[in-house]
């Protein structure tokens, strides 16, 4: 992305435990301190590099041109569910969160009556947010420009506009 190379790179044998190193064209390495210590992932687009973060709260942020690092999405939460895509000049990301432990200690609770989870739209020259769907998908795939396909947990399968208007029912499980 622009003079400068990235990566991730493991410090131990955990998933989580990723930075994201930026090696300009000397060789010269230098930690990206910005981002948070989460998994995750990096995804090229045209206005430089996503990097995805598939926990929590701090979802999503742009590395520009000039190297430069942009907080595109987050949100408070103690774990979150989530997916992303891009396709022109947005990012596409859904996601569920939860507040707390279940009394028991076994399951994590979401939020009550949550506005906040759902599928958002993210310009990414501008950083704007706009909340597209309630739906919650763990997968959005965009191979065209005729609009994205999603997956919801109960392997519900649809086609979207890309302002998030379901336009086709591919696969529909009713359960009794």
């Amino acid at each position: 992305v622009g003079e400068y190379t990235y990566c991730l790179e493991y410090e131990s044998n955990f998933w989580d435990d990723v930075q994201v190193k930026q090696y300009d064209a000397a060789g010269r390495e230098k930690i990206l301190e910005e981002l948070p210590e989460d998994k995750k992932i990096l995804i090229p687009c045209d206005y430089g590099l996503l990097v995805y973060c598939d926990k929590e709260g701090d979802l999503l942020y742009l590395i520009d041109q000039e190297g430069s690092v942009r907080e595109l999405f987050s949100f408070s939460c103690m774990d979150s569910e989530s997916t992303v895509n891009v396709y022109g000049d947005y990012a596409y990301l859904s996601f569920k969160r939860f507040e707390k432990w279940s009394d028991d200690g076994k399951d994590l609770v979401r939020y009550e009556n949550d506005t906040l989870e759902g599928t958002w739209r993210i310009r990414l020259s501008d950083g704007t947010a706009e909340k597209i769907s309630d739906s919650i998908y763990n997968g959005i795939y965009i191979f065209d420009d005729t609009g994205m396909y999603v997956c919801d947990r109960d392997c519900n399968i649809y086609k979207l506009d890309f302002s998030g208007k379901v336009i086709q029912v591919l696969l529909e499980h009713r359960f009794k």
